[in-house]
């Protein structure tokens, strides 16, 4: 399925005939070499396989395998083989690296390095426990130094930091082996790790010494509780390079496995191919091993192979439908001659029945085999396929990708679906496919099964509680990603909005400063009225009104002034009484505010100097006017000559001086009578 990409050696075909042979692939490999100093893991990238991968939150994690890299060492092959001594991760939330679209969930290199003590191992298996956001390191053969004693190490994706987990033994189960290239999965509701034979050796195990040996048993690690269980299986067997995978049937659940080899006394001499119609299943909630044959499309035998499950309803007879749990089989070594396979097929449960999903019968064209590969179901729809090792190739896989490749799980041959060109990092929506529901029988409602035991037969029925677990500690949820397709929606709607709201803002703003200037009001000449600028101030309850009682009105402004900040004015002679005091309250608007003094009511103006004094009326305590109404054409009389006349205007009174009316005007509310008092000359 993969092109290559770059033309290489001829040396991976010979590697690929060693690692076909049976028994451990590593004994035909020996150890690989460090990566050199300064090696770029995305631009050097050129093959990557026998890595253990998971998935936890937005991140499909990589850890450990071997790498074939491009390197300008002339001594080296392009296909020699290197220890990926790093933790990587593809973001599964993006098919952008740093703004450049690649198509595929790009490889992110920023997580710290391993520790030292870390071991880099190719073949094993790593636990996710999502709920706690932790993955455990088990198993795989060292690939670059000599084995250590066991232990087994926890990555924390939180804190991107590694520690071990001190636990070796537990009760009856003894030492634990570092076993490899055996069959591995998590539990991710009940919180455990499972993990069926493998390979013991010397690439694996501290002190051990002879020919590696398969393993039997079925090794359970407690992620949350730190223990460990070993359950036997039927009559000791030994399986190698495999599958086993969870399907949420039963009460707790089912491992199914299938593929790969049984070892006959743990001997790689002595070691035949398991039929892929043979489907081995363990009831989690009894510990119980049936086997089934399943029937359909069944695939060649093959090892070294990967696989994921996605669950979708499918249409049943009359009408129903029934939960259809599709194992989806990609790739794989041969167990005899033959260099491989690239291809696809489902199991189906409930049903066990096998489809070819891809390609379609006869079509062998650009068919590129490999094995020793990682399959990962993203959101029940994809699934990402990574690495490998291409007997038949000689060019690197996927360069831009760094090998990964994305197969729609709901595709279709028909409308060349199988293989998109691009992930889709939102996609949640599972369809069954129709080639799937093509070897149902609908119009029965059930398959023509022949079941191996009956108790199976009535446990496939039942499904398991969905209750989720709570987190031990205390974790950060992340936020949902978003698409691409959603993204670019979003900015097409987001920024016009956002564009013309601001551009209504600033229309806003700019009528409503135009309409405030036009309506902004107009300093009045007459000097006797002061404004308070910028902001409110404090008007202290004492104050002085300050004047000049000869002075011009217009040149002397009267102002409120705190009297304990002057010297003590005196205050006017009593023809000529202090008019009220006003406290003027402080405003909370900026615009200028005017502090309106007492009016006088009349003005007086005297024909030789031509200067104006104020006539105030007389009033009580509580501001009332208690002055007499002056009379219409009273004249008074003034020292100087002056003779003035009070002129009636409704409300107000003016004074005429030889019947010319003088240039001030003043006006006061209209009270019972004028006080004589303040027509009288000084």
């Amino acid at each position: 399925m993969v092109a290559p990409i770059r033309a290489g050696s001829k040396l991976l075909v010979i590697f690929g005939a060693l690692l076909l042979s049976f028994g451990s692939p590593v004994q035909a490999q020996g150890q690989a070499r460090v990566v050199p100093q300064g090696f770029n893991p995305i631009s050097q990238f050129c093959h990557r396989f026998l890595h253990q991968t998971a998935i936890v939150d937005d991140r499909l994690y990589i850890d450990g395998g071997y790498l074939q890299i491009s390197t300008t060492n002339p001594g080296d092959s392009p296909l020699t083989n290197y220890s990926n001594p790093s933790i990587l991760y593809h973001d599964l939330t993006t098919i952008y690296r740093d703004g450049t679209y690649v198509g595929q969930p790009p490889l992110v290199t920023t997580l710290r390095q391993k520790p030292a003590d870390v071991p880099s191992l190719a073949g094993g298996v790593l636990w996710a426990d999502t709920v706690n956001k932790k993955l455990f390191l088990y198993g795989g053969q060292f690939t670059n130094e000599q084995p250590v004693p066991f232990d087994l190490w926890m990555y924390d994706t939180l804190y991107d930091t590694w520690q071990v987990m001190n636990q070796s033994s537990t009760g009856d189960v003894g030492q634990i082996s570092r076993a490899f290239n055996g069959a591995g999965t998590a539990v991710d509701r009940l919180g455990l790790g499972y993990y069926l034979g493998g390979w013991v050796g010397s690439v694996s195990e501290y002190g051990y010494e002879g020919n590696d040996v398969a393993i039997s048993g079925l090794l359970i690690y407690d992620m949350v509780g730190n223990t460990w269980t070993n359950q036997t299986v039927p009559d000791s067997q030994r399986r190698v390079e495999g599958v086993m995978l969870y399907v949420p049937l039963s009460d707790d659940g089912l491992l199914v496995v299938f593929g790969g080899m049984r070892v006959v006394d743990g001997d790689p001499n002595n070691a035949t191919t398991i039929p892929m119609s043979e489907i081995s299943v363990y009831n989690i909630a009894s510990n119980t091993w049936y086997t089934q044959t399943a029937t359909g499309e069944i695939p060649p035998d093959r090892r070294l192979f990967c696989a994921g499950v996605a669950s979708g309803e499918a249409p049943w007879y009359n009408g129903t439908e029934l939960l259809v749990h599709n194992i989806y089989l990609y790739g794989g070594a041969s167990a005899g001659e033959g260099s491989g396979y690239d291809d696809v097929y489902i199991l189906s449960l409930p049903t066990f029945v096998w489809t070819k999903y891809w390609p379609a019968a006869g079509d062998n064209t650009n068919s590129h085999p490999h094995h020793s590969l990682s399959c990962n179901v993203v959101l029940n729809s994809q699934m990402l396929i990574i690495g490998g090792v291409f007997p038949n190739n000689d060019g690197c896989d996927a360069v831009k990708v760094s090998g990964a490749h994305g197969l729609n799980l709901s595709g279709s041959l028909s409308d060349s679906t199988v293989w998109p060109s691009e992930f889709e990092p939102n996609l949640d929506d599972y369809h069954v496919p129709t080639t799937v529901l093509s070897n149902f029988n609908i119009e029965t409602g059930n398959p023509v099964i022949s079941w191996g035991d009956r108790d199976l037969s009535i446990l496939i029925t039942r499904t398991p509680p969905t209750a989720t677990r709570t987190p031990t500690r205390a974790v950060t949820t992340p936020k949902p990603a978003i698409s691409t397709k959603e993204r670019n929606i979003i900015i097409g709607v987001v920024v016009p909005v956002v564009f013309l709201a601001l551009l209504g803002i600033g229309i806003c703003i700019f009528f409503r400063r135009k309409k405030n200037r036009r309506q902004r009001p107009v300093e009045p000449t007459n000097s006797n009225v002061t404004y308070i600028q910028d902001h409110p101030i404090h008007i202290p309850e004492q104050t002085q009104l300050i004047k000049d009682h000869f002075g011009s009105p217009i040149q002397d402004a009267p102002q409120y002034i705190e009297s304990q900040h002057l010297p003590e004015v005196p205050q006017p002679p009593e023809p000529f009484p202090s008019p009220p005091l006003r406290h003027v309250q402080p405003v909370s608007r900026r615009e200028p505010v005017p502090v309106v003094p007492p009016e006088p009511v009349a003005y007086i103006r005297n024909p030789v100097t031509g200067a104006i004094t104020p006539v105030y009326d007389q009033v009580d305590a509580i501001g009332r006017d208690t002055s007499p109404r002056p009379e219409s054409g009273r004249t008074a009389s003034f020292a100087g000559s002056l003779s003035t006349t009070v002129v009636s205007h409704g409300d107000s009174y003016e004074l005429e001086n030889n019947g010319r009316r003088p240039s001030g005007r003043g006006r006061y509310a209209r009270g019972p009578e004028f006080g004589p008092h303040e027509l009288s000359g000084v």
